[in-house]
């Protein structure tokens, strides 16, 4: 692979992605090179909705819009969303795959890093339908407008299940008769700690609007 953002919009420009398909940046660019699966900026929209596969990050700087919609069970993104003013829309569902975590280094000049954040965030119809996260950022993940279900998956410590590996899900406001699941594997768990472990588990889950319209579940 040779260094360079996959696709870049920019100045205004509407770029869309209509039949699918599949981007891969290198993941251990050159000093000083940060490559980006899909970048938007400076008021640009940049739209892939029915994408295949993506191996980097994407970013939405400086009023730039970026739309990735992973709507099948054999789609996936691994990568983070450096989101800094810009807007960000993901659609996963029906069995997709998002492992956050980062895919080579970021370009914090435009603004640091300090974990994925997705403006809006839609998961699936039902718990059926619901996508999958891996959550193996060490920052936080936040979806500020979420709605749908989408499961998301921790790994734990082997030898101390009650610790589990990656940073909070935070969501700011879901749409009534949203729902989620957090769960982890089931190495180093007991029927002694098995409790311990899901209330480990729940606690990585912050939602900070007053109202009952997020469900949330744990499970091994």
């Amino acid at each position: 692979l040779i260094d360079g953002t996959g696709v870049v919009a920019t100045n205004s420009s509407d770029v869309q992605f209509k039949g699918g398909g599949s981007i891969e940046v290198n993941k251990t660019p050159a000093e000083g090179i940060y490559n980006y699966a899909l970048e938007s900026l400076n008021s640009a929209s940049l739209q892939f909705n029915n994408a295949d596969s993506i191996k980097g990050n994407i970013a939405a700087f400086n009023g730039g819009k970026v739309s990735l919609g992973l709507t099948k069970d054999t789609a996936s993104w691994t990568g983070v969303m450096h989101d800094f003013n810009g807007t960000s829309t993901v659609t996963l569902k029906n069995g997709a795959t998002w492992n956050n975590e980062l895919w080579g280094p970021t370009y914090d000049t435009a603004g640091t890093f300090a974990g994925s954040v997705i403006d809006t965030f839609v998961g699936g119809s039902d718990a059926a339908t619901a996508g999958n996260i891996y959550q193996n950022d060490s920052n936080a993940l936040t979806l500020s407008n979420y709605s749908g279900w989408t499961n998301v998956y921790y790994a734990h410590e082997d030898g101390t299940p009650t610790i589990m590996i990656g940073g909070d899900t935070i969501i700011d406001s879901a749409l009534a008769g949203s729902g989620i699941t957090l769960l982890t594997q089931n190495n180093g768990v007991t029927e002694a700690n098995v409790a311990n472990v899901l209330n480990a588990l729940a606690q990585k889950l912050t939602y900070t609007a007053n109202n009952s319209n997020l469900t949330g579940k744990v499970a091994i």
